[in-house]
C-alpha cells in the first residue's frame, strides 16, 4: 500500500495535474494515462512470484532482462525495458510541464498544434511498449516456468520451481510422523514393488543426499528421487539441477527411449527455511515436450508435514497429477484418505 501511494504522489499526481493544467485536452488525457501505467509496478498485474529476484530461481534474470544494478529503492523498476520506459515517461512529462508552462507565459503560438501532436505521439508510443512489454515478460515468465533445459538440452526439473498461483488449490497435506531412514527404507521396498529400480545416490558438498529410482516402460520413463537436506537454501536448486544432468547423462540419454517422462521427488527438509514458503508450483505437472513434475515436500520442523500441491494447470495435467500422487502415496503407505490428517494414526508425539 506505501508503495502504491509513492508511485502516485511522484508520477500519477504530477500526470493528473498536467491533464487538468491542459484543460482537459486530449493532450494531457494521454498523458496521464501514459505515465501512470509506466510507473505502475509490473508484479502488480499478474503478481508473478520473485520477478526481481537477482538469482537462477527468475526466470527474467536468467534471461538477462533484470538491470545489472539493482534499484536501492522501490520506485523504478529492475526489469530493463520497464525501466527505460520510466525514465522516458518522466522526461516526456517535463517536457510537457515545460510546454504548458510556455503555453500560460506568452499565449498560443501557431507552432503548439505540432507540439501537441509530437508529444501525444510519443506518450501514445510509450504506452504500446509498456504495454507490449508487460505481455512479452509475462510470456518469458511463464514459458520458462512451464520447461527449462540446459545449453546441453538435458531437461532441469529443478529450475523455477516457486510460482505463486493464481487460482484455488487444494494440496494434499498431513502429518507424516516417520522419520528421514525409516521412509528410506520404505522406499527401497516400495520402490521395488511399483516397478522402479535403485539407480544411483548421490551426496553434495554440504551434505544433502539426493537417491534415484528409474522405471522405463513401453514410451514411458518414469524417475522417483529422495532428497534430505538438513536447510534448504536457494543454491540447492543449482546442485540438483547438476546432479539430475549427471544421472540423465549416465542411466538415462544413451539407455532409453520415451515419448513421455514423469519426475517426482520427495524432498525431506529438517530445518524451517524462506524458501519452502514459496513452493506454489503452477505448472509442475504439463512442463511441455512430454515432461511431468510432481514434488512432494515434508517438512520436519513443521510437525512432519507432507505436502503435495495440486500442480496442474488448468487446462491440462489432471490425469497425470492424479496418478503421479497416488502412485507416490502409495509408495509412502498411505492413500488419499489421509488428506488433512494424522500416519500413522495412533502416533502421540
Amino acid at each position: 500500500m506505501y508503495n502504491l501511494f509513492i508511485y502516485f504522489m511522484y508520477i500519477a499526481l504530477p500526470a493528473i495535474v498536467l491533464f487538468l493544467g491542459l484543460k482537459l485536452g486530449v493532450l494531457g488525457a494521454i498523458a496521464a494515462l501514459s505515465c501512470t501505467i509506466c510507473w505502475i509496478p509490473f508484479e502488480s498485474y499478474s503478481r508473478p512470484e520473485g520477478c526481481n529476484e537477482y538469482n537462477n530461481t527468475n526466470p527474467l534474470y536468467v534471461r538477462g532482462l533484470l538491470r545489472k544494478n539493482p534499484s536501492k529503492n522501490n520506485i523504478l523498476c529492475n526489469l530493463k525495458g520497464i525501466y527505460y520506459c520510466q525514465i522516458m515517461s518522466a522526461s516526456l512529462l517535463v517536457c510537457a510541464f515545460v510546454y504548458l508552462g510556455y503555453f500560460y507565459l506568452y499565449g498560443f503560438q501557431w507552432w503548439y498544434y505540432r507540439l501537441e501532436i509530437t508529444l501525444a505521439i510519443c506518450f501514445i508510443g510509450l504506452l504500446l511498449i509498456r504495454l507490449f512489454l508487460q505481455v512479452y515478460y509475462l510470456w518469458c515468465y511463464n514459458t520458462d516456468y512451464r520447461y527449462a533445459q540446459n545449453k546441453n538440452g538435458i531437461w532441469m526439473p529443478f529450475n523455477f520451481v516457486f510460482k505463486a498461483l493464481n487460482r484455488i488449490q487444494n494440496p494434499f497435506s498431513c502429518n507424516y510422523h516417520v522419520n528421514y531412514e525409516k521412509i528410506q527404507e520404505n522406499l527401497k521396498e516400495s520402490c521395488k514393488e511399483k516397478g522402479y529400480n535403485f539407480t544411483e545416490r548421490y551426496i553434495t558438498d554440504d551434505g544433502s543426499e539426493l537417491i534415484f529410482f528409474t522405471k522405463h516402460t513401453l514410451g514411458r520413463l518414469d524417475v522417483f528421487s529422495l532428497i534430505h537436506v538438513d536447510k534448504l537454501e536457494v543454491e540447492h536448486w543449482d546442485k540438483f539441477n547438476g546432479i539430475f544432468e549427471i544421472y540423465w547423462k549416465d542411466y538415462v540419454k544413451e539407455r532409453y527411449t520415451f515419448d513421455e517422462a514423469r519426475f517426482t521427488f520427495l524432498l525431506c527438509v529438517e530445518k524451517r527455511c524462506k524458501q519452502l514458503k514459496k513452493m506454489g508450483i503452477r505448472y509442475g505437472i504439463d512442463q511441455k515436450k512430454g515432461r511431468f513434475r510432481l514434488p512432494a515436500v515434508l517438512s520436519y520442523y513443521d510437525n512432519d508435514t507432507l505436502t503435495i500441491n495440486q500442480n496442474y494447470s488448468g487446462v491440462r495435467g489432471s490425469e497425470q497429477y492424479n496418478e503421479m500422487r497416488k502412485e507416490l502415496l502409495s509408495m509412502l503407505g498411505i492413500s488419499g484418505r489421509y488428506n488433512n490428517k494424522v500416519y500413522p494414526e495412533e502416533y502421540e508425539g
